[in-house]
C-alpha cells in the first residue's frame, strides 16, 4: 500500500520549482527502494513517517514559495496601474500601453519556470523604460515619477534573483550556484576540486525531535563549516543535508586532510537540543572529494555529486549513544 502511495504522489504532485521537485522524487524513489528491501511492519511505519514528514515539508515550501511570488507580481503590477491611472488625455495612446504590458505580467504570473518569469519581468520593464523616454516630454512630472516607480521595479527584481540564488535557511549560495561556478571553472581548462559533505541521521533527527531542530542543526554545522574553511574554498547548499564546496589550485590531498580536520571538530563538538526533550547531539558527517581535469564532462560531475549526495542520505547508521564522538570519514 505504501508503494502504491509513493507512486501516486510522485505522479501527481505540484510542480512549482523543478530543484525542490527533483530532490522531493530522489526522496520518494529511495523511500520505495527500502521498502522493497525491508517489507517488515516495523521498517513500513517507518517510510509511512517519513513520507509524511517529506510531504509536509514539501508542501510548506510550495505555498512558501506560491505566497511570495504572487505578492511580489501584484505589487508589481499595482504600482504600474496606479501610475498608470494619472496620467492625462494626451498620454492615452501611452496608457494602452501600459495596460497592455500589466496584462503581460499577468499572464507570465502563472509560468512555473522562476528563471524565465524573471527575464519576462526584465524584458517587460526595458521595454516600459524605452517607452517612457519617448514619451518624456509630453509628461513631464508623471512621467518622471513613473521612472523612479519603474526603477523601484527593477530594484525588486534584482532583489528576487538574489533571493532564489541563496539557500533561505543556511543563507548560503544555493545549489544553481554551485552549477554555475563548477561549469565556470571548467570552461577555465584548469584542474579544481569538488568537494562533498553530507549530515548523518537528518531524517532521524527530524522525526525524534522534530524538523525545527533539524533547522537548527543545519544552520549551526553549515555556519561551522563557512567559519573554518578557507576563505577561497566556495561553499553552496546542494539540497537536504548535502553540502558542496568547490576550490581551484589545491592539491587532492590538502582538501581531505583539511576536511577531515573540521568534519572532526564539528562532530566532537556537542550541539544542545532546544526543542522536544533535551540533550546533545553530535553533528556527525561523510565527505568526498573529486578532482576535476581537461577533458572531463561537467555533467558527469555533477552527476557524481548528486549520486554521492543521494547513497549517503540513504545510508541511516544507528545515532550513538549520548556523549560519545562519532568518527567522521
Amino acid at each position: 500500500m505504501v508503494d502504491s502511495l509513493i507512486a501516486t504522489t510522485r505522479d501527481r504532485i505540484l510542480v512549482t520549482d523543478r530543484e525542490e521537485h527533483a530532490w522531493f522524487c530522489t526522496n520518494l524513489d529511495s523511500l520505495l527502494r527500502r521498502l522493497q528491501e525491508d517489507s517488515s511492519p516495523t521498517n513500513v511505519e517507518v517510510i509511512s513517517a517519513l513520507l509524511s514528514k517529506s510531504l509536509e515539508d514539501h508542501w510548506a515550501k510550495l505555498a512558501t514559495q506560491t505566497n511570495h511570488r504572487e505578492e511580489e507580481l501584484k505589487r508589481i503590477i499595482n504600482l504600474l496601474a496606479d501610475t498608470a491611472s494619472r496620467l492625462d488625455t494626451e498620454n492615452k495612446n501611452f496608457y494602452v500601453e501600459l495596460r497592455k504590458t500589466v496584462q503581460n505580467f499577468q499572464n507570465i504570473s502563472q509560468i512555473e519556470d522562476i528563471t524565465y518569469l524573471r527575464k519576462k519581468l526584465s524584458e517587460q520593464v526595458t521595454q516600459l523604460q524605452e517607452t517612457v523616454g519617448t514619451q518624456e516630454t509630453a509628461s513631464g512630472g508623471t512621467i518622471t515619477r513613473l521612472q523612479q516607480e519603474l526603477d523601484e521595479a527593477h530594484h525588486e527584481i534584482t532583489r528576487l534573483t538574489h533571493a532564489s540564488a541563496q539557500d533561505p535557511l543556511t543563507r548560503l549560495p544555493a545549489r544553481r550556484e554551485a552549477e554555475k561556478v563548477i561549469r565556470e571553472l571548467s570552461e577555465t581548462g584548469q584542474p579544481f576540486m569538488v568537494a562533498m559533505v553530507v549530515i548523518e541521521r537528518l531524517d532521524q533527527i527530524n522525526l525524534r525531535y522534530g524538523a525545527e531542530c533539524g533547522d537548527d542543526v543545519l544552520r549551526n554545522f553549515s555556519r561551522k563549516l563557512r567559519e573554518q574553511l578557507p576563505e577561497r574554498f566556495s561553499l553552496f547548499r546542494w539540497g537536504g543535508p548535502a553540502f558542496v564546496g568547490v576550490r581551484d589550485t589545491l592539491p587532492a590531498g590538502e582538501v581531505r586532510a583539511l576536511l577531515q580536520k573540521v568534519l572532526s571538530g564539528i562532530a566532537n563538538e556537542p550541539f544542545e537540543v532546544q526543542t522536544k526533550g533535551s540533550g546533545l547531539l553530535h553533528i556527525t558527517s561523510k565527505f568526498a572529494i573529486h578532482q576535476w581535469n581537461p577533458g572531463q564532462a561537467v555533467e558527469k560531475v555533477l552527476r557524481l555529486v548528486e549520486v554521492f549526495c543521494v547513497s549517503q542520505k540513504l545510508e541511516a547508521p544507528e545515532s550513538p549513544s549520548p556523549g560519545a564522538p562519532a568518527a567522521v570519514t
